[in-house]
């Protein structure tokens, strides 16, 4: 049933969603085959799901097709294609048409909540969870990284069947363009389950483990480009990555046997979608990229 949360402070909002398949009609074996749960749709408007794979994707594909410009019309979309699942799906809009963030909830049969300041969807017992852990953290403002802290240990507890694999993070971005648009986060999370002696006042690289020892990073590369919104994984150690192209398809392309900078050439090259984020070197260095300056 997966977990999305949601929250709006002050002109900022937050979504966080996990990536794991829990629709009966796919199979779900590993990571390499999640797909993404919260779809940006355009610079202006977002919408997450928990259900149905295909009926999100349906909605998706029709939201292009027809043009869909403001907040309802694509409420009546999602209710009219919805009347016909079998399969209990809820989703929820955000919204920054107007320059402020708005938020609204589609459940329990085509039941619309509009304006919310925070919400969710999925299962029940993984939210209450993640609940459990949100209040017990210090609080900051804006509080996305207490959201991303809470979503990671209720994916990471691996208590609940349906709630799995990475957390993807999608946030109002108030720098990027003059109007406030939506973009998926960068980030790179890295356990080497190695100690590692780092000498005072020395530069030294950092390990990243090995596969055989445990080792375990993922980078998340995103998209600078409002005619191609898209969202990049690299898993650091199987040198894969795989891309979310949700115009086209909430399950990612996988490519195979490239580098950090390789796998971000290939997508430019492909779809003409410029990527950037951070990536660990050879020499075990941090660094940032940027999609637009290969073409230098």
């Amino acid at each position: 049933m997966s977990l999305v949360v949601a929250r709006i402070e002050g002109l900022n909002l937050f979504i966080e969603s996990d990536s794991k398949v829990s629709d009966p009609l796919m199979v779900q074996k590993s990571p390499v085959c999640s797909v993404i749960k919260t779809v940006i749709l355009n610079p202006l408007v977002t919408l997450s799901y928990a259900g149905d794979v295909h009926l999100a994707e349906e909605i998706i594909r029709n939201f292009y097709i027809k043009g869909i410009s403001n907040v309802e019309e694509f409420i009546e979309l999602i209710n009219h294609i919805s009347e016909g699942s079998t399969l209990d799906t809820d989703f929820i809009i955000g919204a920054a048409d107007g320059g402020s963030p708005r938020l609204f909830r589609i459940r329990n049969n085509c039941q619309v909540e509009r304006d919310l300041t925070s919400t969710w969807i999925g299962d029940v017992e993984a939210y209450s969870k993640y609940q459990e852990v949100y209040h017990s953290l210090e609080k900051n403002n804006p509080s996305y990284r207490e959201m991303r802290v809470a979503i990671s240990e209720v994916i990471n507890s691996n208590k609940f069947e349906s709630v799995g694999w990475f957390n993807v993070s999608v946030f109002l971005d108030h720098e990027i363009h003059v109007h406030p648009v939506f973009a998926y986060d960068i980030g790179l999370n890295l356990d080497a389950n190695v100690k590692q002696h780092i000498p005072e006042n020395t530069k030294t690289p950092l390990s990243v483990g090995s596969i055989e020892g445990g080792a375990y990073g993922v980078t998340f590369f995103a998209s600078l480009s409002p005619k191609a919104i898209g969202l990049g994984i690299y898993f650091v150690h199987a040198n894969l990555g795989i891309l979310y192209y949700p115009k086209y398809s909430l399950q990612g392309e996988i490519i195979k046997g490239k580098s950090p900078v390789d796998f971000i050439k290939s997508i430019l090259e492909k779809y003409n979608m410029p990527l950037h984020g951070f990536y660990l070197d050879e020499q075990g260095r941090f660094k940032h990229i940027d999609a637009r300056k290969l073409l230098a």
